[in-house]
């Protein structure tokens, strides 16, 4: 199985840096045929800017051949509460039992 792994991208806005980083991490998941892409700590900077750049996620993280598995951070907690839809690849692990 292969994985690829990136935390604390704390994404701010569309089409910086930090989204930039993002979308070639997503092609060389692609390249390499990767089953997943484990995204742990904060994707989000905050919450208020997972509002805004949630539709742009959905977008980019359904056109894939493997699964997206989120572990949030501090700074993006609530960003993933009930109802939150991020797209039907993705997994998130909000607690640990």
């Amino acid at each position: 199985m292969k994985i690829l792994h990136t935390s604390d991208l704390h994404l701010r806005e569309y089409e910086d840096d930090r989204w930039k980083t993002l979308l070639k991490l997503l092609e060389i998941g692609k390249q390499n045929n990767i089953e997943i892409l484990a995204i742990s700590g904060d994707l989000f900077d905050n919450n208020l800017i997972a509002e805004e750049l949630r539709p742009k996620l959905r977008s980019i993280f359904s056109q894939n051949k493997f699964k997206i598995v989120i572990i949030p951070g501090n700074h993006d907690k609530d960003s993933y509460k009930s109802g939150k839809y991020f797209g039907d690849d993705i997994a998130l692990i909000s607690q640990i039992t």
